[in-house]
């Protein structure tokens, strides 16, 4: 289940002239819904996510320089 039409990266890049009083703190960029969307999707890919936290956890023991 993918809710994600572009790079999340690219829908949280700031520029020039950013100012963080100015956004919204209930949009969730890329999703369509509401919060209950999100928490789905969220819950959907948990495994997923806690396989790559892991990868990250257990490279940072080791040196590694990975981060999010």
């Amino acid at each position: 289940m993918t809710a994600w039409k572009s790079d999340p990266a690219d829908l949280l890049k700031v520029g020039e002239g950013f100012v963080l009083a100015d956004v919204d703190t209930s949009s969730i960029p890329g999703i369509k819904g509401n919060k209950s969307a999100g928490a789905k999707i969220l819950a959907a890919n948990a495994s997923a996510l806690a396989s790559q936290q892991e990868r990250l956890f257990a490279e940072s023991r080791f040196g590694g320089e990975r981060s999010l």
